[in-house]
């Protein structure tokens, strides 16, 4: 059947999350960063704790001893919710499809990956409709809170903090991170005082492009859709930007930094 494109809000997402995982348990496995990791509520979302949570999308059934695992995620600026609304999406057609469909390409995604979706990592900001995340009467950016390319005041979000630490269990071969506003499919570098190319320049533009080009162009002209380029050129450079972070803080010793994360963690771990 059809279904109508309706954004969700906080509570509806988490209430999908949970659906999801009771009607395809042995398809989805899902936690949240909370209980899994100790990372401590950004307060209060309607009366409950508000709660990062992230779901993981694989067969079991066909799983060897490792598989590529890939990474999405919505919401780090919680007033944002196409990011929320997109992943969720994207977790049901997957799923859907995996029972119901006929795409073998889609098949083969969840027979063949891990997909570890978050959607909204800015828990509170998605709840409240607000950019920011608010912490102990700080107002503070999600997307300036990553060790790469700033001072040691970072990861003190909780927002930054839940992807941190699902990140440190897992090898991330792609991930994509989903922002609303404009238009771009954009990749590395997204810091303010990088210059150059990635490493990883002819990859990263290639599967950009790639994506831009299946997106199609705007109706009547000749112009992607999305446009492609790096993040300094198609938006604007950031210091602490989650994509600089998620792709060189294993490996850039230069601009990677060790952060003060005592506000995020319980007990001032």
């Amino acid at each position: 059947g059809t279904r109508a494109f309706t954004y969700i809000n906080y509570r509806s997402c988490v209430q999908e999350i949970k659906r999801l995982n009771e009607q395809y348990p042995d398809l989805v496995e899902i936690g949240n960063a909370q209980e899994k990791y100790g990372v401590r509520s950004p307060g209060d979302c309607g009366g409950e704790p508000c709660t990062q949570w992230f779901l993981r999308i694989t067969n079991e059934a066909t799983l060897r001893k490792t598989r590529p695992e890939v990474f999405f995620s919505g919401s780090l600026h919680g007033n944002e919710e196409i990011g929320p609304t997109t992943t969720i999406e994207f977790a049901r057609l997957l799923l859907e499809n995996y029972k119901f469909g006929k795409n073998p390409w889609l098949k083969r995604l969840v027979n063949t990956r891990s997909i570890y979706i978050m959607p909204s990592a800015n828990a509170w900001g998605y709840f409240h409709e607000t950019r920011e995340e608010h912490l102990d009467g700080k107002r503070m950016d999600p997307n300036r809170d990553f060790g790469y390319d700033r001072n040691s005041n970072c990861m003190e979000t909780t927002a930054a903090r839940a992807v941190n630490e699902l990140w440190r269990e897992h090898l991330f071969q792609l991930a994509i991170t989903f922002h609303g506003g404009m238009r771009a499919i954009s990749y590395e570098w997204g810091s303010i005082h990088r210059t150059g190319r990635s490493p990883d320049d002819v990859g990263f533009s290639t599967i950009a492009q790639g994506m831009g080009t299946y997106a199609g162009n705007d109706i009547g002209s000749s112009r992607q859709f999305y446009p492609v380029g790096t993040l300094t050129d198609k938006v604007y450079g950031v210091a602490g930007g989650m994509e600089d972070w998620a792709y060189a803080a294993s490996w850039d010793m230069t601009y990677t930094k060790t952060c003060n994360a005592r506000s995020s963690m319980p007990n001032g771990v």
